[in-house]
């Protein structure tokens, strides 16, 4: 093993540093950079890494709070597991052009984190890979990427804009969670899925695909609201709600039977904020309604669908079934809608 100025170097591969130098000159000729080989420099602020190194090992610059910027040589084709993981003062990378995939927690809390492109030879990026770099303002997700993990942006609160490519198959849980200042998302067709992963963001504008292949079904509008919330947000079909700003509308008949009745109360909720563009699918949704009220029992927000011709309907049908829940849920209803005058006219 080679020692050189805190370099310790076995059979070209850069295993450990332990110098004092600030900013760090890695030898020409070492083809690689070993796990944790700078785990923990705090005092390093540079790195040159010369055009030699191929690969560079998990964790191995984690923990280097001090380092601004860094260059990846041109052969290096993944960025692994916690390479940066930590370093809080990283502001600019800059990541060679034939970059296969970036994987899980690599730039994981890089908070400076502002200059950088994905190249586009990318297919993955890995699990909690930018979690919580909280100064990125736009991403353009390459073209050839077919996956983002579970909390891969998590936290990104500046992130402001958000292009989504069309082979993108794959977005997990929670992906763009809490990128509170998300307003641009375009879907692509072929994307699909959003489910939880865009919540806690602002979202003033998204695209969606004619041919009914974004967000995982079918969909032809989105709305505005001021001031909506879910407290499962992931489970309503109709929402892929963006926290108070946004709600997706689904036309019922596009929906599988399992996914109805959380579009049903996700169409309640959007029209409790008194949205009148949704009146474009109160037949089908008052249906709906109707023949599965009991779904809907307790619901505190089946009143923004009664005025007195759907009230009287809707307890015609229950009085048929003899459903005396249903109906004393649909006279409170009433009552909380109309008042106690609201109720004349109605069998008791």
């Amino acid at each position: 093993m080679n020692n050189t100025s805190g370099f310790f170097i076995e059979d070209g591969v850069l295993k450990r540093y332990s110098g004092a130098g600030r900013e760090v000159i890695i030898p020409d000729g070492v083809t690689g950079i070993g796990e944790k080989a700078f785990y923990g420099c705090g005092s390093v602020t540079g790195i040159r890494i010369p055009d030699s190194v191929k690969e560079i090992g998990s964790a191995a610059f984690e923990g280097c709070t001090g380092l601004t910027d860094i260059t990846i040589p041109t052969h290096v084709c993944y960025i692994e597991r916690n390479t940066f993981y930590g370093c809080s003062s990283l502001a600019s990378v800059k990541l060679p052009v034939w970059l296969f995939g970036i994987r899980e927690k690599a730039f994981y809390g890089c908070r400076q984190l502002t200059g950088f492109r994905i190249p586009d030879g990318v297919e993955i990026i890995g699990e909690k890979a930018f979690y919580g770099c909280e100064k990125i303002t736009s991403i353009k997700i390459p073209n050839g990427a077919t996956g983002i993990a579970e909390k891969a942006f998590y936290g990104c609160k500046s992130l402001e804009s958000l292009s989504i490519p069309e082979d993108l198959t794959d977005i997990w849980w929670n992906a763009f969670f809490h990128c509170n200042s998300l307003k641009d998302f375009t879907i692509r067709p072929g994307s699909y899925y959003l489910g939880d992963n865009i919540y806690g963001c602002t979202l003033t504008k998204v695209p969606v695909p004619d041919n009914g292949t974004g967000i995982g079904m079918e969909t032809s509008v989105y709305y505005r609201v001021e001031d909506l919330s879910a407290p499962e947000p992931a489970t309503y079909a109709v929402s892929c709600i963006c926290k108070g700003d946004l709600y997706l509308v689904f036309p019922l008949s596009k929906l599988s039977e399992g996914m109805k009745k959380y579009a049903a109360k996700g169409y309640l909720l959007a029209l409790d904020q008194g949205i009148p563009e949704l009146d474009r699918f109160r037949r089908e949704y008052l249906e709906y309604i109707r023949d599965n009220f009991r779904e809907f029992i307790g619901d505190e927000h089946i009143g923004a669908i009664l005025d007195r011709d759907t009230a009287r309907q809707l307890l015609d049908h229950i009085e048929k079934l003899g459903d005396t829940e249903a109906k004393a849920f649909l006279l409170q209803c009433i009552h909380d809608r109309f008042g106690a005058d609201g109720l004349e006219g109605f069998p008791l």
